[in-house]
């Protein structure tokens, strides 16, 4: 639906394009099309829709192929790869079942325990809104937030074979013509430079770096996290062991609470 509601067109043949199917035959991303996404140059971002590949659109804006570099441009587009690639959508459908079934059960406690009466069908209703609320409000901001930063890190670590192509200079290490000492680490020059992007995204949207929204951490505080991974590789792997539990916890406490569920309401 987004294909035909917003204002798009295939992206051209050209050099762009051969880079970004080459990065989706080695990442093995299967989509439909790369679209261009006409805002007037009002938009500068990227995105990934459809859950499925035969309905999977990558639409890059034109205000981002109109002001950012290729290297950035690949990862902004790997940014949004990193949500298919981690099932992040998968997993915000975990959420949602798991939410409704928390939302039934703080409904259901009260009655259970003589606080409700069990025809008083509004006062339920108003608990499982409250419910839903609270829990949309701070776990779903805080799931969100987590996959951002993973989804940031794929992105990074999708643009390492595209090193020896980039004269990006690395923050940690210094530029790769500097033969005073090693050659740069990879993932700190990869990392650098999505951290660039970020930035300029930022920037040409007018974001202040240190602002924050409900589902994103602030660019600021995600582009320090990357150089902290560039810096500590240990603090990466606890990241990613985090994001593993996360999911996990996500897939166990959905199958739990619709076992919950059923054993609850199969009767009625």
């Amino acid at each position: 639906m987004l294909v035909y509601v917003w204002s798009t067109h295939t992206l051209a043949p050209g050099k762009l394009r051969a880079r970004l199917q080459e990065m989706c035959d080695r990442i093995g991303l299967r989509y439909r099309r790369i679209l261009v996404w006409n805002s007037g140059g009002q938009v500068t971002n990227a995105a990934v829709t459809g859950l499925l590949a035969p309905v999977r659109y990558i639409m890059l804006s034109d205000g981002l192929l109109e002001t950012m570099r290729e290297e950035e441009i690949e990862a902004v587009f790997g940014h949004e790869a990193g949500h298919v690639k981690h099932h992040h959508l998968v997993f915000f459908l975990f959420f949602a079942i798991l939410s409704m079934c928390l939302a039934g059960g703080a409904a259901l406690l009260p009655v259970r325990l003589g606080w409700v009466e069990a025809r008083d069908v509004q006062t339920q209703q108003t608990i499982i809104l409250i419910a839903l609320a609270v829990i949309w409000a701070f776990g779903f901001g805080w799931v969100s937030r987590h996959f951002e930063r993973q989804a940031d890190l794929y992105g990074a670590r999708s643009l390492m074979p595209r090193l020896n192509e980039s004269d990006v200079s690395c923050h940690v290490h210094g530029t790769g013509d500097d033969t005073r000492g090693d050659p740069p680490d990879r993932f700190a020059v990869a990392a650098e430079c999505f951290a660039r992007a970020l930035l300029q995204i930022a920037d040409l949207n007018g974001i202040p770096p240190e602002a924050r929204s409900w589902r994103h951490s602030s660019i600021a505080s995600r582009v320090e996290q990357l150089r902290r991974f560039a810096r500590d590789r240990g603090a990466m792997a606890r990241f990613d062991r985090r994001l593993l539990i996360i999911k996990v916890g996500l897939f166990a406490a959905t199958a739990i609470a619709c076992a919950a569920a059923a054993k609850i309401y199969w009767p009625w």
